[in-house]
């Protein structure tokens, strides 16, 4: 009985006139949610989530430990954060053994590469020091200290000292668009000029050879910098 009800319906949905009529009304309503989903995901923040990843492995990010990005993942899932990049980077965490992190920050990618791949070893390096402790303190939460190396330094052309442009940051969170630049628009914008300490890679390796595989280098234009510091 109920297969035939259900064949019924199926098939009366589909009538012309019964379709137009029940679209045109609904049609409305869809779109009056989407607005509502968008906003909703837009303007309430999540601090601290824990998110199911595609492998069944699941990310936790800490309280006060990177807002936005808890937010974009708890509501999005890895959609909600760089989507086509992290699905490139899963690709290639599969397949590698050591994984550097250029301007880790909060350690989006760091953990997603521990958590996606049981051997993979990471060092992800984040020069300023509150987005650092941060760092750490996700990594401790997901049990990958062991696995994940974090270094409170910048990568650069030359090693020492560098200034880091930091724009002012409206929430909990520091501003992710830090730049080592000194031609750059966060310069124009009168940053605030932060001392770091700062690393040729080469030199780093030196004290801690890998055989590397695979590096992201987000720096915020200073990319061609930090690829001159690698041999």
């Amino acid at each position: 009985m109920r297969n035939s009800v259900n064949r019924f319906l199926n098939r009366f949905r589909e009538n012309y006139y019964f379709s137009r009529v029940v679209s045109s009304a609904a049609r409305p309503l869809q779109r009056a949610c989407s607005w509502s989903a968008r906003q909703l995901s837009t303007k309430v923040r999540r601090n601290g989530a824990a998110v199911r990843l595609p492998n069944g492995k699941t990310m936790n990010i800490a309280k006060d430990a990177g807002v936005g990005m808890a937010s974009a993942l708890f509501w999005h899932g890895l959609a909600g954060h760089e989507p086509d990049t992290s699905q490139t980077l899963l690709f290639f965490f599969e397949r590698s053994a050591v994984f550097v992190d250029v301007g880790a920050n909060y350690g989006l990618y760091s953990l997603l590469a521990a958590l996606w791949n049981p051997s993979i070893r990471v060092v992800a390096f984040e020069p300023l020091l509150p987005i650092f402790e941060n760092l750490k303190k996700n990594v401790a939460l997901n049990g990958l200290a062991e696995r994940i190396v974090c270094e409170n330094v910048a990568l650069a052309n030359n090693s020492g000292t560098a200034t880091l442009y930091l724009p002012a940051s409206e929430g909990k969170d520091l501003e992710s668009t830090g730049t080592l630049s000194s031609n750059s628009w966060q310069v124009r914008k009168h940053a605030h000029p932060v001392q770091v300490a700062a690393m040729r890679f080469d030199d780093y390796e030196a004290s801690h050879p890998a055989h590397v595989d695979i590096i992201k280098i987000d720096v915020e234009g200073y990319e061609n910098k930090v690829i001159r510091g690698l041999s």
